[in-house]
């Protein structure tokens, strides 16, 4: 499956087992650390994006992460929606 295919196409595997996203291209992603809701191997999708949806552009604040996983704790799942605050 596609993270938010329409910003940044990255290829995930969504184990619900073991509840967590594996990330199939990249060995380092960022996470917001306003809310450690948003996690992306985009730097700049924090600093743009999520900051100015979820945010309200305070000063972006992200975390790098080493390795292919990150902890699921909530799933959105639309075809067409563009959500305000997303994993």
């Amino acid at each position: 499956m596609k993270l938010r295919p329409n910003k940044e196409n990255e290829p995930i595997e969504i184990d619900l087992s073991a509840k967590q996203i594996n990330f199939q291209k990249n060995k380092t992603f960022y996470q917001c650390t306003r809310c450690a809701n948003f996690v992306s191997p985009k730097m700049e999708l924090i600093i743009d994006w999520h900051n100015a949806q979820a945010h309200d552009d305070l000063s972006p604040g992200f975390k790098p992460v080493k390795g292919t996983a990150v902890s699921l704790t909530t799933l959105r799942y639309a075809a067409n929606y563009e959500p305000r605050l997303t994993i």
